[in-house]
């Protein structure tokens, strides 16, 4: 399936197709979000589409601001609009990174934070609009995790660091009705690994971990 979109995203925009996009999501209506990231030889891009149910091209975006971006994760929020997390990077390290966009209408917003060394893994969004993203930042045994929370306009709201000991990938990211974030991260090594999981509170307090 992700194979198929991209490579129908690929016809319709011809350029480089990175090898670590992410996989394809999908709107309430069973309509496919996709994002490729992509190279011209002059500028980095994100090229943006819809496809139907039946496969049909719906409506396509080229995302090009001048900065270098790289799209890991993407998820179709409940407000209708399309999350996209990943990093930016400037002057050789990297920073959290989200794009915000409505398939028919462009991209609304995007954000980048002001912490080197981290790349967004997971995002989620609300009906109210609001985007929440965690990534981790650092390397080896000294990583740790860093979370955001933004309203509907793209507005921090707040930011937290929290040491997850071990941790090397995030593997999930729930927000319940109260607004609580749960962000979970595999620890350890590949031969002996766990689950950690931290609880923030709707002001990016933290409540508890388990």
């Amino acid at each position: 399936m992700k194979r198929f979109f991209l490579a129908a995203l690929l016809l319709a925009a011809p350029m480089s197709i990175g090898k670590a996009d992410p996989d394809p999501d999908f709107d309430r209506s069973g309509n496919a979000l996709v994002v490729a990231n992509g190279f011209d030889g002059e500028s980095y891009r994100l090229q943006l589409a819809q496809y139907a149910r039946n496969g049909g091209l719906m409506n396509s975006h080229v995302h090009s601001d001048g900065f270098q971006e790289n799209a890991r994760v993407l998820v179709a929020g409940d407000d209708g609009n399309a999350i996209v997390g990943g990093a930016r990077y400037w002057q050789g390290r990297s920073y959290l990174w989200v794009l915000k966009y409505h398939p028919s209408r462009s991209w609304t917003w995007e954000w980048a934070d002001e912490e080197p060394d981290c790349v967004a893994e997971r995002v989620a969004g609300t009906e109210a609009g609001d985007v929440w993203l965690a990534g981790l930042c650092g390397r080896g045994s000294d990583r740790v995790v860093r979370a955001a929370r933004l309203d509907a306009r793209g507005t921090r709201l707040w930011t937290r660091t929290e040491r997850v000991a071990g941790a090397r990938a995030l593997t999930s990211l729930r927000v319940d009705f109260g607004n609580r974030v749960s962000i979970t991260a595999l620890t350890g090594q590949e031969s002996v690994s766990g689950v950690r999981t931290v609880v923030l509170g709707a002001h990016g307090e933290r409540i508890t971990d388990y």
